[in-house]
């Protein structure tokens, strides 16, 4: 569920996730407000796509607050995308019991001795134009600033919700990517996709055929 929040006077889109272990904050956000920053152990940050980003910052005790209400907590500062701001299971543990609607996009809980009724944003809604309207619509500048025409497909459904899902994973699965990058940096020249036959070798393979066949000089595809 998205929501817009204010970080100061900086207005910021916030993703509540329940499918993102911490909470995080985008690093231009960060750098933007100047916060200071805690050092921390370089951790690796997987989103539900695969994307891994590397977390080696965090900002303790950042307020902020939605739709007039001041919250707290510690965030990690890491590359987002979609969003400036993810709130995860680190600050939805804060909040105990949880009242949610996913179909009208709110959630209610308590806090500070108030009942807090967070609503989230409307996504955008598609209405479909004929052709005929379309070119109508065109012709009339006054109505239309600009336009652009895409391309629309079918997402899984699973893939879908986990979209802006990431998790923080350890130091020791870090390492071991690292080693496995540093290798294929080293033989870049063994992983290349071959672009044709092999260069001719000292001792060539030949295949003897029966009398009346072609004869045929193959060289082995392999390095």
């Amino acid at each position: 569920m998205k929501v817009n929040g204010k970080i100061d006077k900086t207005t910021v889109c916030i993703l509540i996730d329940s499918g993102s272990t911490h909470n995080f904050l985008n690093t231009n956000v960060a750098n933007k407000l100047q916060y200071q920053l805690t050092a921390i152990k370089p951790m690796i940050v997987q989103a539900a796509n695969g994307e891994k980003m590397v977390c080696q910052s965090m900002c303790k005790g950042l307020r902020w607050k939605m739709q007039g209400i001041s919250f707290q907590a510690d965030v990690y500062i890491i590359e987002l995308s979609n969003c400036e701001m993810v709130l995860g299971i680190q600050w939805l543990s804060l909040l105990g019991d949880i009242l949610c609607n996913y179909k009208h996009l709110w959630m209610s809980f308590d806090w500070q001795g108030w009942r807090i009724l967070l609503k989230g944003e409307n996504p955008p809604k598609f209405q479909t134009i004929e052709l005929k309207q379309l070119s109508s619509l065109v012709g009339n500048h006054k109505q239309v600033a600009g336009y652009f025409l895409c391309s629309l497909s079918a997402v899984e459904e699973e893939k879908e919700k986990a979209a802006g899902s990431v998790t923080l994973v350890s130091q020791f699965e870090e390492i071991k990517d690292n080693h496995l990058q540093h290798l294929l940096q080293s033989y870049l020249d063994l992983f290349q996709e071959p672009s044709g036959l092999p260069p001719p070798r000292a001792h060539d393979h030949r295949i003897s055929l029966k009398t009346g066949s072609e004869a045929i000089n193959l060289r082995p595809y392999c390095y």
